[in-house]
């Protein structure tokens, strides 16, 4: 029990000094403002197309077939335009992409189609800028939803007149009854029965923010240094100046921790609150460990300070924050952000980080106690 308060007292204290510290107010100050701009992106353009949506003439067809495209929008973002020269302005101007327009009665037009082929006409006109890959990828979007349609008037006028079925109840559930294409093609999500829906701008947010935790560990490693040489623990061994160290970086890194933790729930990234409480628990300890291993390996807080900026690049090239690259992986496991970010979505990293705990920490005492021998 008297460890216990021992072991508060000490991280009350340090907490303590980090809170009067200006750079590290600076950087926890980062964490609403990541927020609240991610936040302003997130409800603009949130894909990587811009689709203008519009019919020649509206009915209840062409309404019901706009919205199921606009309900589930992913990656590309629609507007639905009052009239086709609208659209066309929209394209014209640089505000869109692309428009789909599609034709007057097109109901009629699918049926007519499926009963004689070669009496066609067009059901939706694409009006594009210029062709590119993600273009041509939208047209299989924007015909994924009239397939149905047409698929089932095909089947239904084939079945009437070739077979001389006559009774639409069966035809339609025979159609329903077979007509599930789900065992074609089997997806397999790595680690899991089903692949999370991320916005294109989650996860770079999870990951701007596991960077403000490392930056604030790094902080504390830097203010740690820096009383050291001012000879705050000189009432410590040397080979003990790492105790205080790892209790500072703790420090650090629980409390931008906590401040994390609470900024993932309020942009709304967050997942299962078990994942999401014992992973930023962990990351807070790897974080820390990460520090301290500064602390024992550095004796300047302005080299520190010059090596930052070389430390967050890395950590941004390297980790999963915007590009998940499947090279240099002994380099990316050297660093804290690479575990919890994946540890989000899988599971398995919940087991690793703590094996990088224990070794990053053992590391450091064994640094400490290397550096402290040879400066004796």
């Amino acid at each position: 029990m008297k460890n216990f308060k021992t072991v508060f007292l000490w991280m009350y204290m340090f907490s303590k000094r980090l809170l009067k510290n200006v750079s590290f107010l600076i950087i926890l100050l980062l964490i609403p403002l990541f927020v609240f701009f991610m936040g302003i992106v997130l409800k603009g353009d949130s894909g990587i197309l811009r689709i203008c949506l519009s019919a020649e003439k509206r009915d209840a067809f062409t309404d019901e077939l706009i919205s199921k495209y606009t309900e589930d929008p992913g990656v590309i973002e629609y507007t639905v335009c009052d009239t086709p020269e609208d659209a066309q302005t929209k394209v014209e101007n640089g505000s869109a992409d692309a428009a789909w327009v599609f034709a007057p009665d097109l109901e009629q037009k699918i049926y007519d189609y499926a009963s004689n082929p070669s009496n066609h006409k067009h059901f939706v006109t694409v009006i594009e800028r210029e062709s590119n890959v993600a273009l041509l990828l939208s047209h299989i979007v924007l015909f994924e939803e009239i397939y149905p349609t047409l698929s089932y008037d095909i089947y239904e006028n084939f079945v009437k007149n070739e077979i001389g079925v006559k009774d639409d109840r069966i035809i339609k559930t025979a159609y329903e009854n077979n007509s599930d294409l789900s065992e074609i093609v089997k997806i397999d999500y790595i680690n899991s029965d089903y692949a999370p829906k991320t916005s294109l701008v989650s996860s770079p947010l999870r990951g701007m923010l596991s960077l403000i935790i490392m930056l604030c560990a790094i902080a504390a490693a830097m203010l740690f240094i820096k009383d050291r040489k001012t000879g705050k623990y000189d009432w410590l061994k040397q080979s003990n100046h790492i105790i205080p160290a790892a209790g500072l970086c703790v420090s650090a890194a629980l409390i931008s921790g906590f401040a994390v933790l609470i900024a993932v729930y309020a942009a709304g990234i967050n997942t299962s609150a078990g994942v999401e409480i014992i992973s930023v628990l962990e990351y807070i300890l790897a974080a820390a460990a990460f520090g301290t291993v500064i602390c024992a390996l550095f004796r300047s807080e302005g080299l520190i300070a010059s090596l930052l900026p070389i430390f967050i690049l890395v950590m941004l090239l390297i980790c999963p924050i915007f590009f998940n690259f499947k090279a240099l992986k002994p380099l990316k496991m050297l660093f804290p952000p690479y575990y919890y970010l994946n540890a989000v979505n899988e599971p398995r990293y919940l087991l690793y980080m703590p094996v990088y705990i224990v070794c990053t920490y053992t590391v450091a005492f064994i640094l400490n106690r290397i550096i402290s021998k040879r400066s004796a």
